[in-house]
C-alpha cells in the first residue's frame, strides 16, 4: 500500500508540473486572448428581429445591426454592402453608428417567397 501511495504523489506531482509549465507557456504567446477588443476594426453585424404578416399576404421582416467598433462606420451598397438576393440590395443602411440600432430598415417579401 506504501507503494502505491508513493506512485500516486509522484503522478500527481509530475501532471501539476506539466500542467503549470503549459499555462505558462500559454499565457506568454497568447497575451491578447484575455485584452480588451480593439476600438475599431471590428465587423458590423446584421440582426434579423422579427416579422409580421401583413393584411395583403406579404410579410415584412425587420433588421438591426450591432456595430462593435467605438466609432461610427459608412459602408457603401455593394460587395461588402448587399442583401441576397439581389432585388432586396439597396434598401439597407450605409451609415452605422456606434453600438447596437434597432428597427433600421425592413424588407416586405411577397406572398409567393413568404
Amino acid at each position: 500500500m506504501r507503494q502505491y501511495q508513493k506512485t500516486f504523489a509522484l503522478i500527481a506531482f509530475a501532471l501539476t508540473a506539466v500542467f503549470s509549465l503549459q499555462a505558462q507557456a500559454q499565457s506568454a504567446d497568447n497575451g491578447r486572448f484575455l485584452s480588451l477588443a480593439p476600438p475599431t476594426g471590428l465587423p458590423i453585424i446584421p440582426v434579423m428581429e422579427g416579422w409580421i404578416s401583413n393584411p395583403d399576404g406579404t410579410a415584412s421582416f425587420s433588421f438591426g445591426f450591432i456595430n462593435r467598433n467605438d466609432v461610427p462606420v459608412d459602408i457603401p451598397v455593394g460587395t461588402a454592402n448587399y442583401i441576397e438576393p439581389a432585388k432586396y440590395s439597396g434598401m439597407q443602411p450605409t451609415h452605422f453608428p456606434a453600438g447596437r440600432s434597432t428597427g433600421m430598415f425592413t424588407v416586405t417579401v411577397p406572398e409567393s417567397e413568404v
